[in-house]
């Protein structure tokens, strides 16, 4: 048999064994993503995912570098076997190097997959069973990191970097988020009841319908940020930044929110009674439609150009008959018994 003839042997073995090795580790690995999948009931942590993942690509990597060391031993046997001994040298020579070029590429890839698994775990102590309740991450760098669903009830989070960080349907009640970026985060159904999220940037963030009960976010930056249907009753909201920001439906009764900056924040259809300190605010060019008022405390309130109309007004305290009479005209509504004249 010709040398010629034994390459074109040795190209389609090698294609083959290639090939049969490529389908045995899918299977291989296909297997333990569902085992994975099963055990976690259709729904596994990032953690999880993330440690299957680098697993796989280790195991892959260790097959092929088995499999290839296999077959080079092989082929240098075959080479021995069919020429002179002096060519036989040159190419044990040529093996040795290829397979060392091989192996250092494969140790690449696992020691990659090894720092990637060491970024996951190190990234804010990701527990497998997402309970990080009362945990100290103070300080702790988590931009666009998935934490959704996380115990991080009590948990020390100020001065934190989530940015972009996925925390939907999270459990952050009482944790301590003061001073924490938090801007463009996902923050919807998530749980913040007591939380201290004072001076925190929450700007453009999804608070929509989170629950935000006794919260404290006093001179915080919700610029932009959308909170339809969040329940933040009892909230501190003191001095906080709202501008932009949507708080269509969200239940604000009994809220601090004096002094804070709301101009052109959407309140349409919002909860603002039973006691809401409004006094010093700034609610110009906000979009008031169908909003509830009644008994809010609306002194030196700027309600100049909002949008009123449909809002219900009455018993509040800082509104005199001529404010009264100005709100009435663009729309505003107040109880049949309450008196309203423009005094001159």
């Amino acid at each position: 048999m010709t040398l010629v003839n034994r390459k074109q042997i040795s190209l389609y073995e090698e294609a083959e064994a290639g090939l049969n090795s490529l389908v045995k580790q899918t299977a291989q690995v296909g297997a333990g993503l569902l085992g994975m999948l099963l055990l976690t009931g259709g729904n596994p942590p990032a953690l999880t995912v993330g440690l299957s993942v680098v697993g796989g690509i280790a195991f892959v990597a260790w097959s092929e570098e088995k499999r290839l060391t296999k077959f080079y031993a092989g082929q240098s046997q075959l080479k021995h076997n069919s020429v002179t001994a002096s060519e036989t040298n040159q190419s044990q020579l040529s093996n040795s190097i290829e397979s060392e070029s091989l192996s250092n590429e494969i140790k690449q890839i696992i020691e990659a997959a090894t720092d990637t698994l060491s970024e996951l775990v190190k990234q804010a102590g990701l527990n497998p069973d997402e309970d990080l309740a009362g945990a100290d991450l103070s300080g702790v760098k988590g931009v666009g990191c998935k934490l959704s669903r996380f115990n991080l009830s009590g948990a020390d989070l100020d001065h934190a970097d989530l940015s972009r960080a996925d925390l939907s349907a999270a459990d952050l009640s009482r944790a301590d988020l003061s001073l924490a970026n938090l801007s463009n985060a996902d923050l919807s159904l998530a749980n913040l009841s007591f939380a201290d999220l004072s001076r925190a940037d929450l700007s453009f963030a999804n608070l929509s319908n989170a629950k935000l009960t006794d919260v404290k976010l006093g001179r915080a930056d919700l610029s932009g940020a959308d909170l339809r249907n969040a329940f933040l009753m009892n909230a501190d909201l003191s001095f906080a930044n709202l501008s932009d920001a949507d708080l269509s439906y969200t239940d604000l009764i009994n809220a601090d929110l004096r002094d804070a900056d709301m101009s052109r924040a959407n309140l349409s259809y919002a909860y603002l009674s039973d006691t809401t300190n409004l006094s010093g605010a700034n609610l110009s060019n906000a979009n008031l439609s169908n909003a509830n008022l009644s008994n809010a405390n609306l002194t030196a309130t700027n309600l100049n150009t909002a949008q009123v109309e449909s809002a219900r007004f009455g018993n509040n305290a800082g509104l005199d008959e001529k404010a009264k009479y100005e709100l009435k005209k663009r729309g505003a509504i107040f109880p049949q018994n309450e008196r309203i004249g423009l005094l001159v």
